[in-house]
């Protein structure tokens, strides 16, 4: 996949799918699915165009913090298309005309094709609509496409959107996120070495350092799937400040992978979160940490 920034350009004529794309959800890999298969009809290179940074942090709240890391976006997206387009998101942008935005797709990236979800906004205090975007991009001799939600009646969700996801997973409820997401939230770093106080209890742990701008569930520990080097393992993950032993107050994702005992620290690492087990606790002593990592591995292994 090609990562166009800095308004670099697109040779190629090209099929274009707009959105934050922060979660990469069920709703946004049906608009990507689409852009594809219309690319696909009409001899294009496949583009998706998100804002960087993410527009919230420019127009409401400097301290939002999106689901995904950049790096996280591009290991979810770098199969799905040939170009992603990362569009610089300043208060110039976000007081743009839409139609002077529409432009700049066609002069910078030669877009062809725009494929766009129902609810999308753009342009000066978002005047732009998907139905506006019909008439501009017929004026400047393109087509566009209008895909519609997508929504799971099992949940009861009127929509699958980011910010049900994100409720779900800062109650804690992670199937259901998941269910949204169609795959586990996942978190994907490089292991640090840390105190090592997991392995003299018998349960050695994988200890993530997460962004401070990416979003995280409730403090707490989860059963999640951990991939390293293409192996697939099943472990327990613990969210927060290990308040019992810590010493420093960096938030950590601290994982015991079930039946794995390889060196790989300075390695990339995926964790899945699949459910949630209990609330970050305080421990009166190690032993008593000891006890209840037992109980919650037990949990999680069955």
């Amino acid at each position: 996949m090609n990562i166009v920034d800095n308004f670099g350009k697109i040779q190629n004529g090209t099929a274009i799918t707009i959105g934050k794309f922060e979660a990469i959800h069920l709703g946004h890999k049906m608009l990507i699915e689409s852009a594809r298969e219309e690319a696909k009809k009409h001899g294009l290179e496949c583009s998706i165009l998100s804002f960087v940074p993410h527009p919230i942090k420019i127009l409401a709240d400097y301290h939002y913090k999106p689901l995904y890391t950049q790096d996280e976006q591009l290991f979810l997206l770098k199969n799905s298309v040939d170009n992603w387009i990362k569009f610089p998101f300043t208060a110039e942008t976000a007081n743009q005309d839409p139609a002077d935005f529409c432009k700049i797709l066609c002069e910078k990236f030669s877009c062809k094709l725009i494929i766009v979800g129902e609810g999308f906004r753009f342009g000066r205090g978002r005047s732009g609509t998907a139905q506006n975007l019909l008439e501009i991009a017929a004026n400047l001799g393109i087509k566009a496409a209008i895909i519609p939600h997508i929504s799971l009646n099992s949940l009861n969700s009127a929509k699958i959107g980011t910010s049900e996801i994100r409720d779900f997973l800062a109650s804690g409820n992670i199937a259901a996120a998941n269910n949204l997401l169609g795959q586990p939230f996942l978190i994907r770093g490089v292991v640090r070495r840390g105190r090592q106080l997991g392995r003299t209890m018998g349960y050695p742990t994988a200890n993530l350092y997460p962004s401070s701008d990416k979003f995280l569930p409730p403090n707490g520990v989860y059963s999640a799937k951990i991939t390293v080097d293409g192996i697939v393992k099943n472990g327990v993950t613990n969210i927060g400040l290990n308040p019992t032993v810590a010493v420093d107050r960096n938030y950590k994702v601290e994982t015991h992978i079930f039946d794995f005992d390889a060196d790989i620290y300075d390695r990339i690492i995926l964790v899945e979160l699949l459910d949630f087990i209990r609330n970050e606790q305080v421990f009166g002593s190690v032993e008593e940490l000891k006890r209840q990592i037992a109980l919650d591995a037990g949990a999680v292994r069955g």
